[in-house]
């Protein structure tokens, strides 16, 4: 991504990079082998079962989980060490007291103390940036409402928005789904296509997969370690989920198109994982996979390439 800054080009390299990471709570790691990368403007998805590791990972990207091994970079920093503003976080569960008096407008102004510093307040141009923050996700209209009115879905919006007017490079969202109504939904979903276009990058942890197709560009499949990432269309494939779910059909997994029209949907649920992404197709060759034997000739490359159109570019995975 290139920027303009005190009239000088300005390039950014990765908002991520990982390189055969491994992340623990104590002596031995929870979550091993994460390798891959996410460029400013590209949305990555967590995916995977509960307890696979998404939330660690997010929190190790903030500093907040120790990195075992390997190498670990985030807005080209180490873990926790990058500029004040620079990362965003919405957590899982909103960190304010839904009965504190604070106003829709009073939580976005949070967002700007860090670049502001201990000692000054906001002024005028954050008020001005944070208003329009709100504007980006549909909220101005509610900036003097008290937050705890507001319904769950209008306040993970707001929280977003917080994260907006700090400015971020990097936005990470902790199951920002869960719980939300279609017009919630599709309200979030429209923000992170906003700030892929203004070269934010975004991480995701979700069991939605059907959001992975729909706005994320790259995909880490994990299971305490990982089993696929890269590019979606490369993992999102049988082999890989079959892998990271148990080879188990799952609630998780309705919904996720398996080469069928836009607004259509495989339900998975009773079918077993395989069958529910029957079309799909199998791993491509030239895409490493964890612990799983190619398929035999009996799998179809010609409809796998028809159906998906994955890039040239392999996903990386780990190694068992």
């Amino acid at each position: 991504m290139d920027s303009q800054a005190g009239g000088q080009q300005v390039t950014y390299g990765p908002v991520v990079e990982l390189e055969g990471a491994a992340f623990a709570y104590g002596a031995e790691p929870v979550l091993r082998d994460v390798t891959g990368t996410l460029q400013p403007g590209q949305a990555l998805a967590l995916l995977g079962p509960n307890g696979s590791g998404k939330t660690t990972l997010l929190r190790a990207l903030l500093g907040m989980v120790r990195v075992h091994s390997g190498t670990v970079r985030v807005a080209g920093a180490a873990p926790g060490k990058a500029p004040r503003g620079t990362i965003g976080y919405v957590p899982q569960v909103a960190d304010l007291d839904p009965t504190f008096p604070v106003t829709a407008l009073d939580v976005v102004l949070m967002g700007t103390y860090p670049r502001l510093g201990l000692w000054r307040r906001p002024g005028r141009a954050e008020k001005q940036r944070c208003l329009e923050a709100l504007e980006a996700v549909g909220l101005r209209e509610r900036a003097g409402s008290r937050f705890g009115t507001l319904s769950g879905g209008q306040q993970q919006r707001v929280l977003v928005a917080r994260c907006i007017a700090a400015q971020p490079r990097l936005i990470l969202l902790d199951e920002p789904f869960n719980g939300l109504d279609q017009p919630n939904r599709d309200a979030l979903l429209a923000i992170i296509v906003r700030l892929k276009a203004d070269g934010v990058g975004v991480v995701v942890s979700t069991h939605d997969l059907v959001l992975a197709q729909e706005v994320c560009e790259q995909v880490a499949l994990l299971a305490g370690r990982q089993i696929g990432f890269g590019p979606r269309e490369q993992v999102l494939v049988p082999e890989l989920v079959e892998q990271a779910y148990g080879g188990r059909g799952s609630d998780r997994l309705i919904g996720l198109r398996a080469g069928v029209p836009d607004g259509e949907a495989a339900g998975l649920a009773g079918s077993g994982v395989a069958a529910g992404l029957a079309g799909v197709g199998q791993v491509p060759d030239g895409v490493a996979r964890a612990g799983v034997a190619r398929s035999g000739p009996s799998s179809d490359p010609q409809a796998w390439a028809a159906q998906t159109a994955p890039s040239a570019a392999a996903p990386t995975t780990g190694v068992a």
